[in-house]
């Protein structure tokens, strides 16, 4: 039995609308250094959440989140672009198994 890969968002800006999105091609980022215990690394994206102008990458837990646009010139033709860290304390994101 295949393993489902579930991303739930809990966002407090009301405008925004969490979604969660299966990626049919993964593409890489770069998670920007955050917080001063992050460091620069580059992770593999295979599921995001859309959240309006924003695709959530990566998260820390109750801590906040890494973005890019929602752009999806960024990702084409292997293009690695580097994810900008949001601070969010009310930011809750998961992410389980894979598909």
């Amino acid at each position: 039995m295949p393993i489902v890969r579930i991303v739930l968002a809990v966002h407090t800006l009301p405008s925004k609308t969490p979604s969660t999105t299966f990626i049919d091609v993964p593409y890489e980022v770069v998670l920007e250094a955050a917080l001063g215990r992050f460091e620069d690394t580059k992770i593999k994206v295979e599921q995001h959440v859309l959240l309006g102008d924003r695709i959530v990458v990566s998260s820390a837990s109750f801590e906040g989140y890494w973005y890019i646009p929602n752009d999806p010139v960024l990702t084409r033709n292997g293009t690695v672009p580097r994810a900008v860290f949001q601070p969010d304390t009310a930011a809750s994101f998961t992410y389980h198994g894979t598909r």
